[in-house]
């Protein structure tokens, strides 16, 4: 692929690594010869020349069909969204097993309709304000087979589920070795609408060799992979505690058996969630409804004929799978986690939670993983949602008949936090929170999974002083005093939430107070990103563009200079009362600088005046109540034309200055270079030199 990835990438077809699974994808009998061009083909060339033959067969199409030409031409002109050599094995997947051979025209009923649709998206995306605007923003279709490899579209979810297989991980030990009455083996995963949380838990399986036992509750038609075909035995008036108990156990009784037969975790998880395999899915369905119906559980003979009914549907599909996906049995050491149980749309059972003492399914879930957990220990079980309610009900503490709770001091030690999820395409950097090998404390109550788009990190804690507790670096040591209305304020105003989110897209920085995490998991961070209805393509905007006034626009915030300054001084605002911080001083400054910076060079009138230098210096001096101004060092004057800045790594900025009208000057004559030396300041080099310390970049 040329540039960065494309909209319309067909990820799926350009993982092809072998004959037999392109006959898979263009339903070919399993026995027929490879063309002749194929029979020598390798692993590492096959897709080469998969893809010459596909771009030769489309262009015999454009020859016989003139009609379709336009068509085709339309997509030419559009590179930046569709790949076209990925395009054209679609396409090319259309064809007869003699159309392959001879390398021949593919049939045009099929092909027109696949054509026509990508033209469609084209022409609704040119026609949209954010064409101009967002030059290379990405269009991903989501579809099953988009699990089959991890997609280059989104290089940040690999990373992602690293940090949520350590974490699981991390909590499974924790559970096991501290045992008492007051815990449950789950956790959640909260994060909005196409933000990748399947995803991220499918990796587990893909990457991490984990078995994931995959439940979707949801029954929103947006919803994906589809809704289980199983669900209904967990949700509805009639779940009962038993049926979590043997539902649960049935699945693992099938994922051992996946195990013992050679299927790998990657294709355990495809089992459940492609469409590809639903005979298979009515089968194992078939075998959970007859386990939670039988009274026959303290049988074991019942238990050997469940086994034996696993095997064979594992059997049945392990004929069908590629190669790729098989692998050896495993040996009997195997880690102390083995296996997921996935909840997704996990807010499904939450619909009827009246409180602690109501039967109810989420009640029914906790307790059948408690009990669970007494025979099975090697699973750890994460809840999946877009909803924000379901932190409030992660981690929940377990209470006895005599309703014993632990106190304070335990009940913040004994949490698994919760991950929060934003914006992790076009992850950049590597991640810098909570060291994975450190104890559970009461400073881990908040905790963050993967890094936003350029920046927001969002981290969820118990209470407000948990928050400023895991703040690596406070702003300021001078004790703040929090106002009463402050304190019992019933939300944050609207705007000012909205002025948070814009901010968030292009300044790095933490929010800390739970009132605000959940109006942006619910209403802004959910609405800044678009999604088509039956969620065929997603809108995300690239760190390079200059989306901040984008977006702005689009939401009714006005002009982006009418509203700028105000946006920053409820920034300042809540940096000062701590419903957000800094976790990185190198990076904000840098974000602020370089935000104010790239918007002014992009101005018709660079001498506005909320575009200043001498506006971003007192900014970030208001922000920074321990900045102290330096001498210039001899050299950085001749370098940077009397302008830079150091950055340390515990909040203190050092302004490096010369005269301040020189610096205004030298901004307003060349407003490029200007950003881009202060842009420069952020290298990972300059930072280390400049502050002595390590360098999140």
């Amino acid at each position: 692929m040329n540039g960065p990835a494309r909209s319309f990438a067909y990820h799926h077809v350009a993982n092809i690594q072998s004959f037999e699974e392109l006959c898979q994808h263009t339903k070919w009998h399993k026995d027929v010869l490879p063309p002749p061009y194929l029979k020598s083909a390798t692993p590492e060339n096959i897709q080469d020349r998969i893809r010459i033959a596909s771009k030769c067969m489309v262009g015999a199409t454009m020859e016989q069909y003139l009609d379709l030409k336009p068509m085709f031409e339309k997509i030419k002109d559009h590179r930046n969204y569709v790949n076209l050599d990925n395009f054209n094995i679609y396409l090319a997947l259309e064809g007869s097993y003699s159309t392959w051979c001879n390398v021949g025209a593919l049939p045009k009923a099929s092909v027109f309709h696949k054509v026509e649709k990508v033209c469609s998206h084209i022409d609704e995306y040119s026609s949209s304000s954010l064409y101009e605007s967002r030059p290379w923003s990405l269009l991903h279709l989501h579809r099953p087979w988009g699990f089959k490899k991890m997609e280059l579209a989104h290089p940040g979810f690999e990373h992602t589920s690293t940090i949520l297989c350590r974490k699981l991980e991390l909590y499974h030990d924790q559970f096991h070795d501290d045992r008492n009455e007051f815990l449950y083996p789950y956790t959640t995963v909260v994060a909005s609408l196409g933000m990748g949380k399947t995803f991220a838990v499918s990796q587990l399986a893909v990457k991490h060799s984990k078995y994931v036992l995959y439940m979707n509750l949801s029954k929103e038609k947006d919803s994906y992979p589809n809704m289980s075909c199983y669900s209904d035995q967990f949700v509805g008036n009639d779940a009962k505690t038993e049926a979590w108990i043997w539902g649960i156990k049935g699945l693992l009784h099938l994922a051992r058996a996946a195990r013992a037969s050679g299927v790998s975790p990657e294709a355990f998880f495809r089992i459940q969630t492609d469409e590809d395999y639903t005979p298979q899915q009515l089968a194992i369905r078939k075998i959970i409804v007859d386990i939670v119906e039988s009274e026959k559980h303290q049988d074991q003979d019942y238990w050997d004929t469940i086994d034996r009914r696993c095997y064979d549907v594992i059997k049945e599909v392990k004929a069908i799978l590629p190669p790729r996906l098989q692998s050896q049995p495993a040996p009997g050491d195997f880690p102390k986690l083995q296996f997921v149980v996935c909840i997704d749309g996990a807010s499904s059972i939450l619909q009827d939670y009246k409180g602690p003492k109501h039967e109810s399914n989420f009640n029914c879930l906790q307790n059948s993983l408690r009990v669970l957990s007494e025979n099975e220990k090697a699973f750890f079980a994460v809840l999946v949602d877009r909803s924000a309610a379901i932190m409030d009900l992660s981690p929940a503490i377990y209470q006895d008949l005599n309703q014993r709770t632990p106190n304070d001091k335990q009940l913040s030690k004994r949490l698994f936090p919760p991950f929060i999820q934003f914006f992790t395409k076009n992850l950049v950097g590597p991640y810098n929170a909570v060291k994975p090998d450190s104890a559970m404390s009461s400073e881990e109550n908040i905790m963050a999974l993967g890094r936003p788009l350029l920046g927001t990190r969002l981290f969820w804690g118990g209470s407000f002083q948990d928050a400023e507790e895991i703040v690596p670096c406070n702003i300021s040591k001078v004790t703040k005093v929090v106002p009463d209305e402050l304190k019992l304020r019933p939300g944050i105003p609207e705007k000012q939430v909205k002025q948070i989110a814009l901010l968030s897209y292009r300044i790095n920085f933490s929010i800390c107070d739970t009132v605000l995490a959940k109006e942006l998991l619910d209403r802004w961070m959910y609405n800044l990103i678009d999604v088509s209805e039956d969620r065929e393509h997603l809108l995300v905007a690239p760190p390079s563009e200059p989306i901040l006034a984008t977006i702005s626009r689009k939401h009714g915030m006005g002009e982006i200079n009418v509203d700028f300054l105000a946006a920053l001084e409820v920034l300042k605002d809540f940096l000062y009362w701590r419903i957000v911080a800094i976790e990185n001083g190198a990076e904000f400054v840098a974000g602020v600088v370089s935000l104010i910076g790239c918007d002014a060079a992009k101005s018709k009138d660079n001498k506005n005046e909320y575009l200043s230098p001498a506006r971003v210096l007192d900014f970030l001096g208001c922000l920074m109540p321990l900045a102290k101004v330096i001498e210039f060092p001899k050299g950085y004057r001749e370098q940077h034309n009397s302008i830079a800045i150091s950055l340390s790594l515990n909040s203190l900025v050092h302004y490096i200055l010369g005269n301040n009208q020189d610096i205004e000057n030298f901004f307003l004559d060349n407003p490029q270079r200007f950003v881009g030396i202060l842009q420069s300041l952020a290298s990972p080099y300059l930072a280390r030199r400049n502050s002595g310390a390590r360098y999140y970049g």
